[in-house]
């Protein structure tokens, strides 16, 4: 399993609601190299994400 994640205040500027408690979808753009692209993410806090990691089942395929 992988992850990513940074500090919410990172994406905090891009929020609609203000919530940073709330999951939402986040749109903004990077600088590539002096390229613009478009990015979208749902934030999400992170005791969310920890939850789901502990709660799902881990895939264990037929050997």
């Amino acid at each position: 399993m992988m992850t990513s994640s940074h500090h919410f205040f990172a994406d905090f500027e891009c929020s609609y609601s203000g919530n940073c408690f709330e999951r939402e979808l986040v749109q903004y753009e990077w600088n590539t190299v002096g390229k613009l692209v478009a990015v979208s993410f749902y934030r999400r806090a992170l005791t969310e994400i920890g939850n789901a990691i502990t709660t799902t089942p881990s895939y264990q395929p037929n050997i």
